[in-house]
């Protein structure tokens, strides 16, 4: 066997073997929840990493278990046809009951937390997908989105989707009266 980059007498480490070795470490990505989006953005949240004004749409993952989890690995996709149209490449970790928000930005360049796709107000889907490519660990399709007014569970985690009046990326979700 030929193993390039390895000295001949190297072995060399199977794919497998090495995703399961991560797997391990990073906890139960099967777990994760997407907990709240937002697909029209008028400014009510802004993209710290965007120097221009950064009104993205973005996206906020849950972490309900009580180990933090390593998304590494896993994808997120505004497609349900094209499972694999964005890969988390860098480690980001979850903590036990935390949240990540991800930037739907189409500007990758800005760091690990932002993905190459941009939300349609008029509606669509978002999905995290385990990183065998075919695993959709969950799931959400949104009709038409009202500006700055966010979808997210009530509870975090496995309510039901509802219209959110005040987001709150990073945070736990509430309604407002």
């Amino acid at each position: 066997m030929v193993s390039i980059g390895r000295p001949t007498n190297a072995e060399a480490l199977p794919a497998a073997a090495q995703i399961d070795a991560l797997r391990q470490s990073s906890g139960n990505v099967t777990a994760l929840k997407l907990n709240e989006i937002m697909a029209d953005n008028g400014g009510v949240v802004l993209d710290p990493s965007n120097v221009t004004g950064g009104r993205d749409d973005w996206f906020e993952v849950y972490n309900p278990t009580s180990e933090s989890i390593d998304l590494q690995g896993l994808y997120v996709t505004d497609s349900l046809i094209d499972l694999t149209k964005h890969q988390i490449t860098e480690s980001l970790t979850i903590s036990p009951g935390g949240y990540l928000v991800f930037w739907a930005d189409d500007e990758p360049f800005q760091g690990p937390n932002h993905v190459l796709f941009k939300f349609k107000n008029e509606g669509e889907a978002l999905a995290l997908v385990d990183s065998d490519g075919a695993t959709i660990i969950d799931s959400h399709v949104f009709g038409q989105q009202i500006k700055d007014i966010s979808e997210g569970r009530l509870p975090d985690g496995d309510g039901e989707w509802v219209k959110l009046s005040k987001p709150s990326p990073g945070q736990p979700n509430q309604i407002i009266p």
